[in-house]
């Protein structure tokens, strides 16, 4: 029997990544815009990118061998002049890395085309541009940084109609950061083909249009919905081009594409009709999905959710109708061997996870950085977990075991913050399993002892009355914390740019024992970009220093940031000490920290 499991807890931190912005082009380069997508069977893949360049270089080598000529794209984008060039290439082995340029003189870039065995799938969504929204770049950097082989966008893409025009070709240099490696299939949502928002845009921002992302992609198997017809000049259409007539860009509203063992299924926004037709339609690819030994899961992937804690403009009832109409029939509750198991939703701007509905589990996705929901604090029937916070999906697929590992990822800090995750840290981990029983679950973590018993000096400093540094000024503040009411304040008395901060007095570990880790983490919260802000940890023999460890970061903004160190006791009987300071404060500069911890195994 098809199996799932949800596993709820924070479970692991992947690899650091990044904050930078990406680059808005590969120095190097003599075009933007780089992104590809899978064609209509395993040997294709479409290429699509701006610039006067018209000859692609293909090869299993960087000595190429194979040249192909793009041409403009049927539908022509309308947000700047271009030219813009896509080029169908055919004959390709499948499951084959394959190194491209584009221009004789252009960088090479590496693409995998369809794969039939492991492969990793991000899904991200609601991102907007960083011509408006800069932090968004910090996404687009961490998913450079997983290396997925296919990216799925649930809509919202460059949010034009907020930004003005010339953000739609800011969002896709934005994604250079990883779309020159990867294939990108994304689905619309709203602000594609939505009216200006004034305020907040500036005067004169125009509508955006369908067409903008209709012509930088080829939809796989596309799909037209029912009001999207030959003179539809409105969304789902667009405008005649310059000269035409009629609709400017009709089709692509939505489509499906299978890899390896998955097959994908866009779903298009709620037109009239459209969700409907698209039941009936989905159907039919569902089934015969269901009747392929080749593909063990089917997932969904659209704009407006099925199911959401937000109240206002969430939940979709067409969407959530069709959904679960399919889930009646091809759900692993609806049938043993059933495929479909996951439909992930974007357009509320948070992160949140469902039971099974249906016998399909539902995730919001829409945590890209357009902004941050509130979810009105109401949790709807079934959830099992929101967030709100920046945040992407990471899918990973065992083709020897049948085995989809779904993870839901914390993204950047939101410049306005509310509630807190460490970039990169797995918040939640669901398991879906096409043989046999399901993995079993991670072990807990062990137990462990906390040492410090005042963790957040909420009725005072109890603990933390150490100096260190140049006698800075520390005080115990209200207004400003991670956790509560209260935090500590250091300030620099020293003109001189010197370590200042406070430690532990007197210390919380006086007797190690030797071979366990002991970790140290404190909130912080830099006075003003720059500043270097370090928790130290300091193993001692009597008097004598015998080992030092510190974590720290380079403050790029004035928000709070957990910060860690990790110590191994070399001996036993020994004691630690601990410290948080800044390590290039000058009078008349402050910090504040908050919410300690210093812990070890039991």
């Amino acid at each position: 029997m098809r199996r799932m499991m949800l596993i709820g807890a924070v479970l692991a931190a992947i690899s650091a990544v990044p904050s930078a912005l990406p680059a808005a082009a590969f120095p190097g380069d003599t075009v933007d815009e780089i992104h590809w997508g899978y064609g209509e069977n395993p040997s294709e893949v479409v290429l699509h990118w701006r610039g006067a360049e018209t000859v692609v270089h293909l090869g299993t080598t960087t000595g190429y061998g194979r040249q192909e000529t793009a041409t403009a794209p049927a539908i022509l984008p309308v947000d700047n002049a271009g030219p813009f060039r896509e080029v169908r290439i055919t004959g390709l082995l499948p499951d084959t890395v394959y190194h491209y340029k584009i221009g004789a003189a252009g960088l090479d870039h590496t693409l995998r085309t369809r794969p039939s065995s492991d492969f990793t799938w991000v899904d991200i969504g609601d991102t907007a541009a960083t011509l408006c929204k800069p932090w968004v770049g910090a996404l687009h950097t961490q998913i450079a940084g997983l290396a997925p082989d296919v990216v799925t966008h649930g809509g919202d893409i460059s949010e034009a109609n907020y930004c003005s025009a010339a953000g739609v070709h800011s969002y896709y240099t934005d994604q250079e950061a990883w779309s020159t490696g990867a294939a990108d299939h994304p689905v619309w949502g709203n602000h594609e083909y939505g009216q200006p928002l004034i305020p907040p845009a500036a005067p004169g921002t125009p509508r955006d249009s369908l067409a903008n992302y209709k012509g930088r992609h080829a939809v796989v198997h596309p799909q037209t919905v029912p009001n999207d017809t030959a003179t539809k000049t409105g969304h789902p259409g667009c405008p005649p081009p310059a000269g035409g007539s009629g609709n400017g860009c009709r089709g692509e509203d939505w489509g499906w594409f299978d890899v390896s063992g998955v097959r994908f299924i866009s779903i298009p926004e709620p037109w009239p009709g459209a969700l409907a037709d698209w039941q009936t339609k989905a159907n039919t690819i569902m089934a015969a999905a269901q009747n392929d030994a080749t593909i063990d899961f089917i997932v969904t992937y659209g704009h407006r959710p099925a199911y959401s804690s937000q109240i206002t403009n969430a939940a979709w009832p067409e969407t959530k109708s069709a959904i679960d109409a399919l889930g009646d029939l091809y759900s692993p509750a609806a049938r043993a061997d059933g495929k479909y198991v996951l439909n992930v939703g974007h357009h509320v701007h948070g992160l949140e996870q469902f039971s099974p509905q249906h016998g399909v589990v539902h995730v919001g996705n829409g945590g890209g950085g357009q902004g941050l929901t509130t979810f009105e604090n109401n949790t709807a029937p079934g959830s099992l977990w929101k967030l709100r916070h920046m945040g992407l999906l990471r899918g990973s697929y065992d083709a020897t075991e049948s085995r989809l590992t779904v993870q839901i990822i914390c993204g950047p800090e939101f410049p306005n913050p509310r509630d807190a995750c460490t970039q990169g840290t797995v918040l939640r981990t669901m398991v879906f399993d096409a043989e046999g029983d399901p993995p079993p679950p991670p072990p807990p973590p062990p137990p462990t002892t906390q040492w410090i018993t005042n963790p957040s000096v909420e009725a005072s400093l109890t603990g933390w009355s150490g100096s260190y540094g140049a006698s800075p000024t520390i005080a115990r503040v209200s207004g400003v914390a991670q956790d509560g009411t209260w935090s500590i304040q250091v300030t620099a008395t020293s003109a001189a740019a010197t370590g200042a901060g406070f430690n532990d007095n007197p210390r919380w570990v006086l007797s190690t024992m030797a071979g366990k880790a002991y970790t140290a983490s404190a909130w912080v919260k830099a006075g003003a970009v720059g500043q270097r802000l370090v928790v130290q940890l300091r193993e001692w023999n009597g008097s004598t220093l015998v080992n030092t460890v510190r974590g720290e970061w380079v403050a790029t903004d004035t928000n709070w940031h957990q910060v860690s160190a990790v110590l191994t006791a070399a001996g036993s009987g020994r004691n630690l000490s601990m410290a948080v300071f800044a390590a290039n404060l000058a009078a008349p500069a402050s910090f504040h920290a908050d919410s300690f911890s210093l812990t070890s195994p039991n």
